[in-house]
């Protein structure tokens, strides 16, 4: 298992993660410039540093997506990361219209 996080969001999301078995926090996204080695050193685990969010999800290891970012992009981000076979979770509002809501359900095959 894998999870993303992206901007000030890693710590909180890192630690959390690190007592859930099974889950293993192995990457994250920003879009500020991070070395892997400060990443590890300021949260205590190595994970692969990703600068461009299309390159995160391409990655074969990443099975959940975890997204973290502004509200307004939760619905091109989640539709990318369905689309590209990963599991999402979406840090609330899920959206911030209905339609956007909606339109996220549908990659994953659901009903609307």
């Amino acid at each position: 298992m894998a999870w993303w996080a992206l901007d000030g969001w890693q710590g909180r999301i890192s630690k959390r993660f690190k007592r859930v078995k099974g889950a293993k926090v192995a990457a994250v996204c920003s879009r500020r410039q991070l070395s892997a080695a400060e990443v590890e050193r300021q949260y205590g685990l190595p994970l692969k540093v990703y600068g461009d969010y299309d390159a995160l999800l391409a990655d074969p290891h990443l099975d959940i997506i975890d997204i973290c970012t502004p509200h307004p992009l939760h619905p091109p981000q989640t539709i990318a990361a369905a689309k590209a076979g990963k599991h999402v979770l979406i840090e609330k509002p899920i959206a911030i219209h209905f339609e956007d809501a909606k339109a996220m359900r549908q990659p994953s095959g659901k009903r609307a």
